[in-house]
């Protein structure tokens, strides 16, 4: 089954709608943030994105900007290059699907 891996929890999102898209995983709780001793919540998000499968799993950004750039990162080296986000849209207010491949768009 697809997973959305969603990067940090917000009790004021509603990510039951991307369950469309897969299971919903949240891998960090909420109001941690990355300061300076990080290898604890690094590991966490590498554990839950070593699992990614480019060509069925969900990216969503919630969160501490640090947290959500580690695990983008993450997700193209574990996704070689290729990430499929779910951005919520205010107008259509559901998720959709925005696919990010990094060689691509640069070659472009």
């Amino acid at each position: 089954m697809p997973t959305v891996f969603v990067t940090q929890a917000n009790a004021s999102l509603n990510f039951a709608p991307a369950a469309k898209f897969g299971e919903v995983k949240v891998m960090i709780p909420p109001r941690v943030q990355m300061r300076n001793h990080n290898q604890d919540i690094i590991k966490i998000l590498d554990k839950a994105l070593a699992k990614f499968k480019t060509d069925e799993d969900h990216l969503i950004l919630t969160g501490d900007p640090l947290i959500m750039g580690v695990a983008s990162a993450l997700a193209f080296e574990y996704g070689d290059g290729i990430v499929q986000f779910l951005k919520w849209d205010r107008f259509q207010e559901d998720y959709i699907q925005v696919t990010l491949n990094i060689q691509e768009d640069l070659d472009d």
